[in-house]
């Protein structure tokens, strides 16, 4: 059902309170914007599934909101970052008591990013059409189609979570989640943040002023991004501002030569970029930002030991039918590998397996390929 006036609003509304479980999902598009275009709102129950239009503009979807601000609902997502983002950007605040089927999926051994097709068609033997994935949703009247394929979101999303659900405590994995669904929700994963702001930029220049400028740059176009809601790249492209962080101009004449830097840029830009990298021109060597320096020998991870190790965690992942991933990250085993603080130490996954690592890393036991499967047992 298509939600478009305010009193079929306030009917499902009165519906979904009852529900102590929703399954949610959106589209949106979002190619030439900074934030999502939100075009649909999807909610169901075991009942019912509602369609619910944001672009109609007698619907006042505050009460909605407030439903999934509840913490006693659940929330069931499928590939859930992209619709939070949506729900923070509306409420300011991340949405608590949410379930992501993606990540349950891994508890279950259906590998690190299941679609949601392929989600139904493991857990209900359900095949789905794929006919609209590249609508446009900003269309209106929506065809049959479009809401047909829109509704399945979260008629089967529902299902498909109590069967996860059930499979997950049949097993006793529950609380496996507990650390991923964390990660995802936490405050951290929808802030700017200079690392990932610079992903993938490789610097010639590999001094303090370069770095620095790159980092402050990359924060720069992501404010002005969210400012203007245009995506990054159409304020300038990372080529670009990789030539402005290694050349670091300070006046519109020192770009004329530039490659990449046109005059309209600088003609709309310039008066905001040139004292930040006026700032870092002059700035005492203390001041700036430096890349973490490389690890010395004797605090990393022996190769072969790592390497070892995470032939373990693949094994055992594959013996319990879990994503390795889940287990550990490469991270996770090098710092467990170095006596740090590691995901290993603590709860089902030190049971599982950092108990066994940790008395193989000791020489306390061995590893053996006994009958063509890696085992560990006591040493000879």
């Amino acid at each position: 059902m298509l939600i478009q006036t305010q009193a079929d609003f306030d009917q499902a509304l009165a519906h979904l309170k009852k529900a102590n479980v929703i399954a949610v999902d959106t589209e949106f598009h979002r190619e030439r914007t900074y934030y999502p275009e939100l075009c649909l709102i999807q909610v169901g129950t075991e009942e019912e599934a509602y369609a619910i239009d944001p672009l109609a503009k007698e619907l006042d979807l505050q009460p909605l909101l407030d439903l999934l601000l509840d913490p006693k609902v659940v929330k069931v997502f499928h590939a859930a970052r992209q619709d939070l983002e949506i729900f923070q950007q509306m409420t300011g605040k991340v949405l608590p008591n949410v379930f992501d089927t993606q990540i349950a999926a891994m508890a279950l051994g259906f590998g690190e990013q299941i679609s949601y097709i392929n989600l139904i068609e493991r857990t209900l033997s359900t095949r789905l059409s794929k006919a609209q994935q590249l609508t446009n949703w900003q269309r209106r009247p929506l065809t049959d189609q479009q809401l047909r394929y829109a509704l399945d979101d979260v008629v089967y999303l529902i299902k498909a979570y109590h069967n996860i659900i059930n499979r997950l405590k049949s097993k006793d994995r529950l609380s496996w989640l507990d650390d991923e669904e964390e990660r995802l929700l936490s405050e951290e994963a929808f802030a700017s943040n200079p690392d990932q702001l610079t992903k993938g930029m490789r610097l010639k220049d590999r001094s303090p002023q370069a770095y620095t400028a790159l980092r402050r740059l990359a924060l720069w176009r992501d404010e002005k991004a969210q400012e203007e809601n245009r995506p990054r790249h159409y304020i300038i492209k990372n080529e670009a501002l990789i030539v402005l962080a290694q050349q670091r101009p300070t006046t519109a004449p020192e770009t004329e030569n530039m490659r990449m830097i046109s005059k309209d840029f600088i003609r709309r830009y310039g008066s905001e970029l040139f004292p930040i990298l006026q700032e870092i021109q002059s700035a005492d060597a203390a001041d700036l930002e430096r890349p973490a320096k490389r690890p010395q020998r004797s605090e990393t991870a022996d190769g072969m030991v790592l390497k070892l190790t995470q032939l373990l965690v693949a094994h055992t992942a594959e013996q319990e039918n879990i994503t390795p991933r889940l287990i550990a990250t490469t991270s996770d085993i090098e710092d467990f590998i170095l006596g740090k603080p590691s995901q290993l130490d603590k709860g089902w996954r030190y049971e599982l397996l950092g108990k066994e690592l940790k008395a193989l890393l000791k020489g306390e036991t061995a590893l053996f390929i006994e009958d063509g499967s890696l085992v560990t047992g006591p040493k000879a």
